[in-house]
């Protein structure tokens, strides 16, 4: 009794610690140089703009009208666009458009439906408790379901060799709460680290997150959180900039995780969500952007339309955009710093793998091309199983499914017919010397420059949550009165 009263009291200080973890006053982000930026809002409050202190001087970068007819341009329908979409609707701006060139909505929450069950194509679940999405499921009556497979197993994920069907030691519990509690304390060293976007980095944070994890003697996590970025497929923790990795295994997931059950999917999968967002919504499909012109007004061309309006917001891939911008020196410079990887997912009859959802850890620190990285069998009735991997750029997709195959025979399984492959353009991100120049601090600067704001996953981490969280942030910061 007085061990399990320890445990209890143990479980309950880590709770507090890590539900804590990104509550901290975010801090005056520093600009290279030795500036700062500075957000105000007028007396009246229909204007705000944000100032560049600098060698004691300040100078206005930015200048945000707040009048609810201010007519908004959004590109892009993915989560980043229609979230922020969304809370432009409820702070009550009347003219919000957003334009995406697919003819549905989502972006990468790509849901396939078989026989009337789903299948994720790309994002699968979200952390319970994370804002906006967590108000948009509740408002919308969107039906969701806890754990990844159904009907749920009990037992851990497995990790597993990748040359036979061999399990691997998992990590040792005690040991990993432990550290799990000094990870929390840790946050305390990172005031604003955990609030949406990349200003308040600290440029140490430009080294690779297991090394972050072994100077702050929390080592023990990183088999976990391999299995979070490296499993999920943004590479291995060798190569992901602190900074990142700190973004997405932020105390907060910890403490949701370990404390309410981790994530739910979506019952009609992931992408029924933005499509019921964007049926509220102005958002007009089939309407790839051609170019946009900013002057005293932004004029977007869309095939042979032309539409005027006050303000644009990039909720997009902002190299895809690039073409059609007319970008100025700093901002073609910022944007050719962005780069990205390959995101493989197979959703194929399999048959003989010996459990329904497992990581091959063996892969997680391939990058070029990686063999089978997880799959999981999310409807028990049906033997399709969803498979994702990795690849640079540059390698065929065909060779990684190939990898992919082959892994799975190695496991003792067999692959029947493919229902349905997707490669996605994955993980926008800068170079570690980027970042540690202060790449985010002076994308953040341009913010409102030439009636342009930036949203989307490269301001905050490639994942659902943080991208809509980041888009959010934005309505708040920049268009709220």
């Amino acid at each position: 009794p007085a061990r399990l009263f320890e445990r209890k009291a143990f479980a309950s200080r880590l709770a507090g610690s890590l539900k804590q973890g990104h509550m901290a006053e975010p801090a005056l982000p520093e600009i290279p140089g030795g500036g700062k930026a500075r957000g105000a809002c007028a007396d009246d409050a229909d204007s705000c703009s944000t100032t560049l202190i600098a060698g004691g001087q300040e100078s206005i970068i930015g200048h945000f009208p707040l009048n609810t007819n201010t007519r908004i341009a959004i590109i892009g329908a993915g989560a980043a666009g229609l979230s922020l979409a969304w809370r432009l609707r409820d702070q009550g701006f009347r003219t919000v458009v957003v334009f995406e060139k697919e003819a549905q909505a989502g972006g990468k929450c790509r849901t396939l439906l078989v026989d009337g069950l789903s299948y994720e194509m790309g994002a699968i679940f979200h952390l319970r408790g994370a804002q906006p999405v967590e108000q948009m499921v509740k408002r919308l009556g969107i039906r969701t379901m806890q754990g990844t497979v159904q009907p749920r197993e009990r037992r851990g994920v497995p990790l597993f060799d990748t040359e036979s069907p061999r399990l691997l030691p998992n990590p040792k519990i005690p040991g990993m709460l432990r550290a799990a509690f000094r990870y929390a304390r840790l946050r305390k060293q990172y005031p604003g680290l955990f609030d949406p976007g990349h200003h308040n980095m600290a440029a140490h944070l430009a080294m690779p997150f297991d090394e972050w994890l072994a100077k702050h003697n929390v080592a023990e996590l990183e088999p976990l959180f391999a299995c979070w970025t490296s499993g999920f497929g943004y590479g291995p923790n060798s190569r992901i900039p602190a900074a990142y990795g700190l973004k997405f295994c932020h105390p907060a997931m910890l403490w949701r995780i370990f404390f309410l059950k981790g994530g739910r999917c979506f019952t009609e999968g992931y992408q029924n969500l933005w499509t019921r967002v964007a049926a509220e919504l102005d958002v007009r499909l089939n309407h790839r952007v051609s170019s946009i012109t900013r002057g005293e007004r932004v004029i977007i061309r869309t095939g042979a339309a032309e539409h005027e309006f006050d303000k644009v917001v990039l909720a997009c891939d902002l190299r895809a955009i690039a073409p059609a911008l007319d970008t100025d020196p700093e901002e073609a410079e910022l944007i050719s710093k962005i780069r990205s990887h390959r995101y493989h997912v197979m959703v194929a009859e399999v048959t003989g793998l010996p459990v329904r959802i497992a990581f091959v850890p063996g892969h997680f620190r391939e990058h070029r091309k990686s063999g089978l990285l997880c799959w999981y069998h999310r409807w028990k009735e049906k033997n399709l199983h969803t498979l994702y991997a990795i690849s640079d750029e540059e390698t065929p997709a065909s060779e990684v499914h190939e990898a992919i195959l082959e892994t799975t025979r190695r496991l003792g399984g067999t692959i029947g017919r493919v229902e349905a492959t997707e490669s996605w353009s994955y993980f926008p991100r800068v170079s570690a010397d980027d970042l540690a120049a202060g790449f985010y601090q002076r994308l953040e600067a341009r913010q409102g420059m030439r009636h342009t704001f930036y949203a989307g996953e490269i301001m905050n981490f490639s994942s659902v949550d943080l991208t809509a969280e980041y888009a959010v942030a934005l309505a708040e910061r920049h268009f709220a009165g």
